[in-house]
């Protein structure tokens, strides 16, 4: 947000919410939220607040390597996509 509308962000509500995925990695051997044992689960099941990670070190420059990164992987992802054939599927 700080690098698509600064202006909506209030920076001091900006805290640390660790997510319940680091008490589970801790305690269990392979169980996970993400990872090829992972569970299914929505935002609300790892943080109360629906949100992980420590908003309070969030800069506009951060954001901005972040919305990069994933679009460029969601270009890739469509690219897979338009050369995929429903015919592979049985």
């Amino acid at each position: 947000m700080l690098h698509f509308r600064p202006e909506l962000v209030k920076m001091a509500n900006a805290i640390n919410f660790e997510p319940t995925s680091v008490e589970i990695a801790e305690t269990f051997d392979i169980l996970r939220p993400t990872g090829v044992t992972a569970f299914a689960w929505i935002a609300q099941d790892i943080h109360k607040d629906g949100t992980a990670g420590d908003a309070s070190i969030a800069t506009a420059a951060k954001g901005k390597l972040t919305a990069e990164h994933q679009a460029g992987l969601f270009l890739r992802l469509l690219a897979d996509v338009k050369a995929f054939s429903l015919r592979r599927l049985a």
